[in-house]
């Protein structure tokens, strides 16, 4: 079975944390997950352990400022490696582009004149060189996350904030999906396959009928990427008038029905201790807003959300959990419940990504100076454990016998109760 199954199909798939930064922090870091977590040098031990554990697929991307370090130059010895490896495995390739940001030497990011130009050229050059050995394309993994922290918040470069900044960002990103997904198509033929991958934002009001338009104008905040690359947004979509207050203009808005770049595939990313934020019209700006763990209910909403609004297949692109291993297995165990009772009932959910693999590096280590062991990450199936010779030994916890029984074909339990975990 390949990755990204038809109808009727569904595909286990892990993920390797590849969150890039390459730009200097105040502090002089780089955040860049591979090198951090040493996947750099443990590729290919790290990849065998996904086909042991009976996966068809995983989920990766290469760093572009590792092929594409100048503006000229591409460097493909290690990426052709990676492939050789994956196929040797006969692990399926879900692919991203970015993720979350492109290489420093496009001095404004997302928002610099050059980028779609860019990135079109990264996308077709990739594509072309590995053409047929690729499952699915993902232009930017989590674009919104992207946009809020570029371009919102102004934590990660081009350091923008508010609105404006934060439709600036997106604005880059919809050009920038429109020319990868151009370029792939150019390199690949109209076989080429495209996951839209997002982080599936859940606001809640913190009471019954309590700022209830602000909680659904977040809702439909959190779709506005994809609306935009369906060319869904016209002057009747809730948002229009949001985008016109802040700097999206009608050319804009036209220029994104003009050059749709819809989805083969919508990939959901949910994560029970994340996703879910209590709406607080209080909160400052850029920190993070109260969350509520609402265990398989806030999964299945979103699957049901995104299934509804767009009538495209899915693929749960990104799950997993923090805390101790048992509660990790419990999330196994329940999601995957979940997701097989909804495609019992008929939802098209084309398979289940576990993220990551191992546990990384979190992302606030970027602009601390404490020692990167103080930021080690719980969540994956193997736990980073430093070694004595200074290496990132690989330990697996309980969940990797767990997730080899799932992917066997196991059947799993029906989801346990919310408050149950």
């Amino acid at each position: 079975m390949t990755a990204l199954a038809g109808p009727g199909g569904f595909d286990h798939v892990i993920g390797i944390e590849d969150v890039c930064v390459p730009y200097e922090s105040r502090t002089g870091r780089v955040l860049d997950e591979f090198a951090m977590t040493q996947h750099d040098r443990f590729w290919s031990e790290d990849l065998a352990r996904v086909a042991d554990l009976g996966a068809t697929g995983v989920r990766y991307g290469f760093p572009w400022h590792r092929l594409n370090p100048d503006r000229h130059t591409y460097r493909w010895d290690w990426a052709d490696r990676v492939m050789d490896r994956l196929a040797e495995l006969g692990l399926a390739v879900l692919l991203h582009f970015v993720h979350p940001l492109p290489p420093p030497w496009l001095a404004g990011g997302i928002v610099d004149p050059d980028y779609e130009r860019a990135v079109g050229d990264y996308a077709h050059r990739l594509a072309e060189r590995y053409r047929g050995r690729i499952a699915s394309y993902t232009a930017v993994n989590e674009p919104m996350v992207t946009a809020f922290y570029a371009g919102e918040d102004g934590y990660w470069p081009p350091y923008l904030t508010g609105q404006e900044g934060l439709l600036r960002i997106i604005r880059g990103l919809v050009r920038g999906t429109v020319a990868t997904q151009e370029a792939v198509t150019t390199a690949e033929g109209d076989g080429a396959v495209f996951l839209h991958s997002e982080s599936s934002f859940r606001y809640l009001s913190p009471a019954p009928g309590r700022y209830a338009a602000e909680v659904e104008f977040l809702r439909h905040r959190a779709f506005l990427v994809e609306d935009l690359l369906e060319g869904r947004v016209d002057d009747d979509h809730p948002l229009r008038g949001y985008l016109r207050d802040n700097g999206f203009s009608d050319e804009d808005v036209a220029w994104c029905q003009e050059h749709p770049a819809p989805a083969d595939v919508l990939g959901v990313n949910y994560y029970p201790h994340l996703t879910s934020a209590i709406f607080d019209p209080d909160q400052a700006a850029g920190r993070p807003r109260p969350k509520r763990d609402d265990w398989t209910l806030g999964l299945e909403e979103n699957l049901r959300d995104t299934a509804a609004r767009y009538g495209r297949p899915l693929l749960v692109a990104e799950t997993g959990t923090d805390g101790p291993v048992q509660r990790r297995l419990r999330w196994l165990d329940d999601s995957l419940a979940l997701v097989h009772r909804l495609r019992a009932e008929g939802m098209d959910i084309r398979g289940y990504t576990w993220w990551p693999l191992f546990g990384g590096i979190d992302w606030r280590w970027w602009r601390s100076t404490r020692p990167e062991e103080d930021f080690l990450a719980t969540g994956g199936l193997y736990q980073l454990a430093r070694g004595p010779d200074g290496t990132y030994q690989r330990r697996p916890t309980a969940l990797v016998e767990r997730f080899r029984q799932h992917a066997g074909g196991a059947v799993p339990d029906q989801p346990r109760p919310a408050t149950d975990r």
